[in-house]
């Protein structure tokens, strides 16, 4: 009887032994993946990060043309009042209202470029890797 015990000992003791070696192994491959998913949310965060960084200066341009605008308004309005030439009087927010337009559709090219994707050459929006079709205006993208 006593080797009937040892036997089965002997084989739970294996089979734990086994097991144990097959836990380690999942626990293994776990923490590989998970250190992958760590490495895609780190890289998706800086990426974020930078998106956001840039989408802020945009912001910031356009409220600066936006006052600009304005500006530009008010200056035209109160000259054709006066009855005076208004040409020279504006041009010089005329340029830096140029300048940040063209800053800015940079920094969204940069941005699409940071996400992976494309901008509609019609009209400037924003579109997804593989698009056939621009979703806002209906351009075919080629």
């Amino acid at each position: 009887m006593a080797e009937f015990f040892d036997k089965w000992k002997r084989i739970i003791s294996e089979k734990v032994g086994e097991v144990s070696k097959k836990t380690g192994e999942i626990a293994e491959v776990v923490v590989d993946k998970a250190g992958d998913v760590v490495t895609v949310v780190a890289n998706k965060t800086e990426q974020t990060v930078e998106v956001q960084k840039i989408k802020s200066q945009i912001h910031v341009m356009e409220r600066n043309n936006e006052r600009d605008f304005t500006h530009i308004g008010k200056m035209i309005y109160h000259k054709f009042k006066k009855g005076e030439d208004i040409d020279a009087q504006y041009a010089e927010l005329c340029e830096a209202i140029a300048e940040r337009e063209t800053c800015i559709e940079e920094s969204k090219a940069e941005i699409a470029k940071i996400k992976g994707n494309d901008v509609c050459p019609n009209c400037d929006a924003h579109l997804e890797s593989g698009a056939k079709f621009c979703s806002k205006c209906g351009t075919q993208i080629d």
